[in-house]
């Protein structure tokens, strides 16, 4: 009886842990009392039972900062389906008819007499299209979506940061949403129990089409989140089409048009991104970032808006920056692999005086005793499904933005990169020749441009990017923005938590 326990005369739920979650749910399985004897009545009240029991689990993990269980559970039916095929795939084939006319039995035979038998006992105690499911799994002819999905995830765990997982996981469990519709479009059932019955190899691209025509129509998502989707549904089918678990990706050619539909949309939303204009940077520059919070962000607000801008670096790039990240005597930073975003960000960026004013306070503010691996902006905690300093600093620079310019989507931290490199352009085009377009793809950490690129020594040396730096500043950024950067050197605020309570301790 899958997932029923009899103990006495009573019948029990009985929800089995995934092996490699003992350790963190601190037991193998939960079982919860039915309060009935009669074992139609058990089974009617199964499936709320294990919900139940579940979303317990998972709300204990998630207090104690652990993923959930929902993406690993794996029913029994499903398991022994595996285990059922394993075995049938090992059997003999050994059959052969006697002098007597009779035919003796292969081991291949029993097992498949067997799988028919366990076919029949799932209708009874589930359903007939779970029956279908284990079938069509035992007998190797499919394997659901959800159990390939996870095989999937854990294969790439490895390689892709855990926010990128989470997006694939959401990809799936829509589909799943999807496939467990009706013909009137309401939901028959719930998308983990869609994807565990569902095989991969059902789906054709008409499916696929009518899905991506869901999600945006009915769904009403944005053309990007469309094409963020139908990325990781790709990718999924990508990966089973080379283990020969599909015939091949039914993803292939449906995500034209959501580009162009995405910049059509921000043109007319006004949401497109942008650099900041030299009004706005001034204002930015100029606005204290305590005012009207209490909050312990403003020094980093302060400092992280002059590195953006002198640096061109990403946020996390620079909240994660560590002493010993601090090269040549203070003068410059190291961008390292472990926060580069991709294969061409890990850089050495040389640093304006106003820059290396800068990580010189934070560097003098850190005990003598300090290790190589402390971070320079310690106040900044770590968030987020990658453990990252900028989590919940994007949030409260947003937030501040906002304050001082007022709402827009147009601008963002990351405007502030896009600033760096038109200050570059900007410097070249005012007779700064060592800003080149090489120069200024290495300063911001992106491939060189053209075939010919690639002939050039990569590292175009330490002077020259310097010299790029100090032009980008001296001629090719804005005279206001220039101003405001010089007038508040010496207005660095304090946290504001902290004046708040030396105010009280006074």
């Amino acid at each position: 009886m899958a997932n029923l326990k009899r103990i006495g005369l009573t019948y029990f739920a009985r929800f089995i842990i995934p092996k490699d979650r003992w350790q963190d749910c601190g037991k193998r399985e939960v079982v919860r009392t039915l309060q009935t004897r009669d074992l139609k009545e058990a089974r009617r009240r199964r499936a709320a039972a294990l919900t139940a029991i579940q979303a317990q689990l998972n709300a204990t993990l998630a207090a104690r900062g652990l993923k959930p269980l929902d993406s690993d559970w794996v029913p029994d039916w499903q398991t022994a389906a595996l285990e059922d095929n394993a075995k049938l795939r090992a059997a003999a084939d050994d059959g052969y008819e006697r002098p007597d006319g009779t035919y003796r039995h292969s081991e291949r035979d029993n097992w498949t007499n067997q799988i028919w038998e366990n076919a029949e006992r799932l209708e009874d105690s589930h359903s007939p299209a779970i029956a279908r499911s284990y079938y069509a799994t035992a007998m190797g002819d499919s394997t659901p979506i959800g159990l390939l999905s996870e095989r999937w995830l854990k294969a790439e765990a490895s390689r892709l940061a855990a926010q990128t997982i989470s997006h694939h996981r959401y990809a799936v469990n829509l589909l799943g949403t999807y496939l467990g519709l009706d013909a009137s479009g309401k939901s028959r059932q719930d998308s983990t129990k869609v994807l565990q019955s569902v095989g991969m190899e059902t789906l054709t691209p008409d499916t696929a089409s009518g899905f991506l025509e869901w999600v945006e129509q009915e769904q009403h998502k944005h053309p990007s989140t469309c094409a963020r989707l139908h990325s990781s549904l790709s990718a999924f089918w990508k990966w089973a089409a080379t283990r020969r678990m599909v015939p091949g990706n039914i993803w292939t050619g449906l995500a034209a048009g959501f580009k162009g539909k995405a910049k059509r949309k921000a043109n007319k939303e006004g949401g497109g991104k942008r650099p900041y204009t030299a009004e706005e940077l001034a204002a930015l520059l100029r606005a204290d970032p305590n005012a009207g919070k209490k909050w312990s962000y403003g020094p980093a607000l302060f400092d992280l808006l002059r590195l953006g801008l002198l640096t061109g670096a990403r946020a996390n790039e620079l909240c994660s920056l560590r002493l010993r990240d601090v090269t040549r005597n203070g003068t410059g930073v190291l961008v390292t692999p472990a926060v580069s975003k991709t294969d061409n960000a890990p850089r050495e960026i040389p640093l304006h005086p106003f820059a290396q004013a800068i990580i010189a306070i934070r560097l003098n503010a850190l005990p003598a005793s300090a290790s190589p691996e402390a971070p320079l902006f310690p106040e900044l905690p770590i968030g987020g499904p990658d453990k990252k300093r900028s989590w919940k600093f994007s949030s409260r620079y947003a937030s501040w933005r906002q304050t001082v310019l007022g709402k827009s989507r147009e601008v963002d931290f990351h405007s502030l990169r896009r600033c760096f490199a038109t200050h570059l352009e900007m410097a070249q085009a005012a007779g700064a020749s060592v800003c080149t377009e090489l120069a200024r793809k290495d300063l911001i950490g992106h491939a060189r441009p053209g075939v010919t690129a690639g002939y050039v020594r990569k590292d175009l040396g330490w002077d020259t990017y310097t010299q790029c730096i100090e032009a980008m500043v001296a001629v090719g950024m804005p005279e206001g923005v220039r101003e405001a950067l010089e007038e508040t050197k010496g207005t660095r605020p304090e946290s504001a938590r902290r004046a708040r309570t030396v105010r009280q301790a006074t």
